[in-house]
């Protein structure tokens, strides 16, 4: 059943990555084509413009000479005409610009969505975590049961004669250290490995096996313990990161209902044409529909060039700090290898389950999303002047 389980989950995992890698593609190519008709005019434009200066010029040589009344007022107003001319062109390449960078920053965000989706999953992924959790309960071990037993008979036996091991026997009877799901020794760690040595010395040769079993435990505990420290670490910061991604996701859902709300977008469609549209070319169709609106809005008298800047920079601001968590979970992930390493070394701790649940996470988690690009686009994201 568990094996069933994560193959579901895997293939959800697969799924979801190739339908964002998809959704990127389309809008890069969108973005791509926008900025290469927008590098066609700024040429043309700039030429224009560059030509139209160079009437200036020659305008006010002319005006240098003596003309009479009629001939000065003639150049004059065809100054005035040229540089009218001249500041209509450069507005145009401005609200050009600013089109394309406000038409960047709508679908950079909505992509953004389904970046977050495969990062919640890696988040609530509990057949690793409950892997992870699962190594650290010694009752899980063979001979482990049976083993503690004798060792708990032989501190029952023992405690009146020793206080060491009397307050052994009181450790583990109050704060069920060892025979809980997890070691937990905690502060009585000297103590109850002092115990278990006692325990160790107090068995004869008519007892090889369960000596050889009791040095096998201490090793197992001893490195559980140490396991179970490092894991707490490494869950916490875990904890940590999910708390972010829930916050970005939440920032990202509020800001695209404000470019929602600014562009007049119908949401159905946007949800039919854009996140559920599997046709290229429709995708394609639906942003070029979608850039018209901006256009026509970013004309009407309901224009707010401060509200646009300021969503702008606040989809950046949100894209940087995506791309820098993404690779902080990237780092947590290899943190987590790091100790699987460590401790596989040892030959103690059994790790084959939990590897195949991280492998299948690191694949997914790798493939969805290149964090460093990620950040790199983000800064780069808009066109300048």
């Amino acid at each position: 059943m568990n094996k069933q389980i994560t193959c579901v989950v895997y293939f959800l995992l697969i799924s979801l990555t190739a339908f964002s890698q998809r959704e990127n593609s389309t809008t890069e190519v969108f973005l791509d084509n926008i900025k290469r008709e927008n590098d066609s005019i700024d040429i043309v434009r700039k030429k224009e413009i560059s030509g139209l200066k160079d009437k200036i010029l020659e305008i006010d040589e002319a005006l240098q000479k003596k003309l009479n009344s009629t001939q000065e007022v003639e150049k004059l107003r065809r100054r005035i005409l040229t540089l009218e001319e001249i500041r209509e062109k450069e507005q145009e390449l401005k609200q050009r610009i600013l089109i394309e960078n406000y038409n960047s920053a709508a679908l950079n965000l909505f992509s953004m969505e389904k970046d977050i989706k495969p990062l919640k999953l890696y988040n609530a992924s509990k057949n690793f975590y409950s892997s992870i959790n699962d190594i650290s309960n010694p009752i899980n071990y063979p001979d482990y049961k049976e083993w503690f037993e004798e060792y708990k008979r032989f501190l029952k036996l023992r405690k009146s004669k020793d206080i060491l091991l009397e307050m052994a026997s009181d450790a583990i009877n109050t704060s069920e250290t060892l025979s809980n799901n997890n070691i937990s020794l905690g502060g009585f760690g000297s103590l109850i490995i002092s115990s278990i040595e006692k325990f160790i010395s107090s068995l004869g040769k008519g007892k090889k096996e369960l000596r050889r079993k009791s040095v096998k435990m201490l090793k197992l505990i001893v490195l559980l313990d140490n396991f179970e420290n490092e894991r707490d670490f490494l869950i916490k910061q875990s904890k940590e990161l999910n708390k972010e991604l829930e916050i970005i996701e939440n920032t990202q859902s509020d800001l695209k209902e404000r470019i929602i709300k600014s562009l007049i977008l119908n949401r159905v469609l946007l949800k039919k044409n854009y996140f559920e549209q599997t046709d290229f070319n429709k995708t394609i169709q639906y942003l070029q529909r979608v850039k018209k609106v901006i256009e026509s809005r970013f004309k009407s008298s309901l224009y707010n060039k401060n509200e646009v800047i300021h969503q702008m920079n606040s989809v950046q601001t949100l894209k940087m700090r995506f791309g820098n968590l993404s690779l902080k979970l990237d780092e947590n992930l290899r943190q987590y290898k790091s100790i699987i390493n460590k401790y596989k070394k040892l030959d103690v701790i059994e790790f084959k389950q939990l590897e195949n649940y991280y492998n299948n996470l690191v694949l997914v988690f790798g493939d969805n999303i290149d964090s460093k690009k990620y950040i790199e686009d983000a800064v780069k994201m808009y066109r300048t002047e």
